[in-house]
C-alpha cells in the first residue's frame, strides 16, 4: 500500500515559492480555485493528499510544471 502524503500549510507555502509559482498560477495549474489554496495555506483545509503528491514532485521535477 502507497503512504498517504501530507503536508502542512507551511509546507506547501515553502514549496510554491521554491517554484516561484502564485497562489493564483497554483489554481490554475491544478484548475482549482484561488479560494481552495487559499483554504489550504492559511489551514481552513487539509491539504489534499493527491495535491501534496503533485507539489513534492514538481519540487523533484520543476521543468515539469511548464507541462501543466
Amino acid at each position: 500500500m502507497i503512504p498517504m502524503t501530507h503536508m502542512t500549510p507551511k509546507e506547501l507555502e515553502n514549496c510554491l515559492e521554491k517554484l516561484d509559482i502564485s497562489n493564483e498560477e497554483f489554481a490554475q495549474v491544478l484548475d482549482v480555485s484561488k479560494a481552495a489554496v487559499r483554504s489550504w495555506l492559511v489551514g481552513d483545509r487539509k491539504v489534499p493528499a493527491t495535491v501534496a503528491k503533485l507539489v513534492k514532485f514538481f519540487n523533484n521535477f520543476p521543468k515539469m510544471l511548464s507541462e501543466f
